[in-house]
């Protein structure tokens, strides 16, 4: 299952780059790539927190001293998403004269498709650190088997919306992506566990 997730993981974050390169030309593949790094800000308090309390899950799972482990859930999933809203609020609100600076004007037409993925993530984030809790608890199958949906759906809206739209077809196929494998994980986490995973 680990490293089917692996492969999974890889076919969901370049899904929309091959798509964009089979239906479009190379400069509009190029400015959408800029929307995909600073995108990716967006969950770095997620991607550091991850590894970090990976192991704590399983002791206190092992432990099932489930109180302590919802407390730590809790507590890491605030975190992230206080990492993650002033990263959003600035992308979404100074997003295009920050692409003008850093990567030139000719690139502030990624600027809508980078809204749309900051909202994606910003999902991302909020549901927490369902794929870690699930492999951590030994529900990993239940992981695979939402990454293998999402990847699926990620393909299918790729093909669909890419031809139509371009990168804002792009964007809206990996955002929507995310938001449901990330709802479909939220909720086997739920069932298998009993956890909550929101910061809320």
């Amino acid at each position: 299952p680990f490293a089917l997730m692996a492969g999974l993981a890889l076919i969901n974050g370049q899904s929309d780059i091959l798509a964009l390169g089979m239906f479009r030309d190379d400069a509009e593949v190029g400015i959408y790539r800029v929307a995909v790094q600073m995108a990716t800000l967006v969950i770095f308090g997620l991607q550091v927190i991850n590894p970090i309390q990976g192991p704590h899950i399983a002791h206190l799972y092992a432990m099932g001293d489930m109180h302590r482990l919802q407390r730590m859930i809790t507590r890491s999933s605030q975190g992230v998403l206080l990492l993650t809203i002033p990263v959003v609020l600035l992308l979404v609100g100074l997003g295009k004269p920050l692409i003008s600076l850093l990567f030139g004007p000719r690139f502030e037409s990624a600027y809508m498709p980078l809204v749309i993925l900051c909202i994606g993530q910003l999902i991302n984030a909020a549901a927490g650190s369902v794929r870690s809790i699930l492999n951590m608890t030994g529900n990993e199958r239940d992981a695979t088997r939402s990454l293998v949906i999402g990847s699926t759906i990620n393909v299918l809206l790729n093909i669909t919306l890419t031809p139509l739209w371009g990168m804002i077809g792009a964007a809206i196929a990996t955002s929507t992506t995310l938001v449901l494998w990330n709802m479909l994980m939220l909720r086997a986490v739920q069932k298998r566990t009993g956890l909550v995973t929101s910061p809320f």
